[in-house]
């Protein structure tokens, strides 16, 4: 189980200073998603109102007894890749499957084929802003789903449903003969010991991979997972060599009739601990700079985040101001500061 934040981003008026930032505002809020697991809207006055009904549609999934929200593909889909076409696994256990995506310069398009290769037309679809498009398939076939992008541009494209098989995951601490969970994130390089923990562990029939991806779904590290016996016989455990890079875990395997299953974590394990951020905006009467900064940003296997305080100055003779900031916290500073 786990909990969605969603992040808004209002298209505004303001000015960026190149000389004083090094990433864009898109940049900063995408990383930020990555980090927690959420979503950026980028919208404008007259699309305020869907994008508030794609957040509270997407809030009522997993609200069914017994169901959480699930991943099932996450990835950033480049124009540079080959090919026009990808492919999701829907399984047995997963209802309402919803597919977003976000463009980065036009609204995205897409077609979906059933796993016998017809076109599938009857989804609902909803708009958030410009750059996102939001797919709704109630009715559909389990098994291997294609998506084909009509309109080349760089997606971020993330396929979710309703289930009840989900899991958590635990990194060991090797001091400890790997029976106690690791205290914060492995060191990249090392190879530690995963345990994975499946929900509905009586609605499958085994899981034949755990693998680490980047965030365009490439595997960076798999190997076949060791079931636990007894009462934890919903525990796979595997040992892995943690990347430098950025990356989720992902399972594959079978559900008891025979078809395959994919759950991935949304928010990926970024082992980099500091962002810093610069924000140069025309306010009505002065212009204003703020520089919110949060240094060692961890986040360990349960999700739990600690933060230095972060300060934000105003180089228009106003005070300095301490915070700390956790993940809304920030999103509501840095937009106070961004948005005139």
């Amino acid at each position: 189980m786990r909990t969605v934040s969603y992040m808004i981003i209002v298209q505004c008026l303001f000015m960026w200073d190149v000389a004083l930032a090094q990433r864009s505002i898109r940049d900063i809020f995408k990383e930020l998603k990555d980090l927690l697991g959420g979503d950026v809207y980028k919208t404008n006055k007259g699309q305020v109102n869907n994008t508030v009904q794609v957040i509270e549609v997407t809030t009522l999934i997993g609200s069914v007894k017994n169901t959480a929200e699930v991943t099932l593909a996450k990835f950033q889909w480049s124009t540079a890749g080959t090919g026009s076409d990808k492919h999701v696994i829907v399984d047995s256990l997963v209802s309402d499957v919803y597919v977003e995506a976000q463009g980065e310069t036009q609204t995205p398009s897409l077609a979906f084929y059933h796993p016998n290769g017809s076109l599938y037309s009857r989804f609902e679809e909803t708009r958030a802003g410009t750059l996102v498009r939001r797919y709704h398939i109630a009715n559909f076939t389990p098994g291997m789903w294609t998506i084909q992008r009509q309109i080349k541009d760089t997606y971020d494209l993330e396929v979710t449903g309703r289930s009840t098989l989900d899991f958590t995951y635990q990194f060991m601490d090797p001091d400890t003969g790997d029976m106690f969970p690791l205290t914060g994130l492995p060191i990249p390089g090392t190879t530690v010991k995963l345990d994975t923990r499946l929900t509905a562990i009586d609605d499958i029939a085994n899981v034949t991979r755990v693998s680490l991806v980047d965030g365009t779904a490439r595997e960076l590290y798999g190997t076949t997972p060791v079931q636990g016996a007894g009462k934890n016989r919903n525990t796979f455990r595997s040992s892995v060599t943690i990347p430098e890079q950025p990356f989720r875990i992902s399972l594959q395997g079978t559900d008891r009739v025979g078809y395959m299953f994919v759950r991935q974590q949304s928010a990926a394990i970024s082992l980099q601990n500091t962002m810093t951020t610069t924000c140069v905006h025309v306010s009505p009467s002065t212009l204003t700079t703020a520089h919110p900064t949060v240094e060692e940003h961890k986040t360990n296997q349960q999700g739990g985040s600690t933060y230095k305080p972060t300060t934000v100055t105003s180089l228009s003779g106003g005070p300095s101001i301490t915070h700390t900031l956790f993940p809304n916290v920030l999103l509501a500073v840095i937009l106070r500061w961004c948005v005139s």
